[in-house]
């Protein structure tokens, strides 16, 4: 399988700020260092801001980890808040332009409750200025792709 060059994750606030990756990590990264240890000098990130790391096992050189708003009402900034989590991540994803190819998931759509079609448009809209040659979007069910086609 190729290794990507870059894995965009979102991460909640709660997880930056209480534990800052760990207990995430634990569950499908067995580290040879405490991950807490390794990212502890990042936290806490702000909605938007992101950050590199290792990509550790993963099939990809780095992750770029960055914190997705909470969808409240659509009236409190949120929508800039997702556009901002897709743009730093690309940009901290092309200050090393060595790689060619980037994934992203799609932010916003579990947990945090965006509207799956209010979510599809931002990302589409951001991911647009990609200048990555490969720019791919990880979607987990057919209710997603549909919408992300449609977006």
């Amino acid at each position: 399988m190729k290794r990507l060059g870059w894995i965009i994750k979102a991460l909640s606030i709660a997880i930056c700020r209480l534990n800052f990756l760990k207990k995430f990590f634990e569950i499908y990264l067995p580290l040879n260092i405490s991950l807490e240890q390794y990212a502890k000098p990042f936290a806490p990130l702000s909605e938007g801001q992101a950050i590199l790391t290792s990509a550790f096992n993963l099939k990809a050189n780095h992750v770029a980890h960055t914190v997705c708003p909470r969808f409240y009402d659509g009236q409190i900034g949120e929508q800039q808040g997702l556009r901002d989590a897709y743009s730093n991540a690309l940009e901290v994803c092309n200050e090393l332009d060595w790689s060619s190819t980037i994934a992203f998931v799609a932010m916003g759509t579990g947990v945090y409750k965006w509207p799956i079609e209010l979510a599809a448009d931002i990302a589409i809209s951001m991911l647009r200025q990609s200048t990555f040659r490969t720019t791919v979007m990880c979607l987990h069910n057919q209710e997603l792709l549909k919408v992300y086609r449609d977006a």
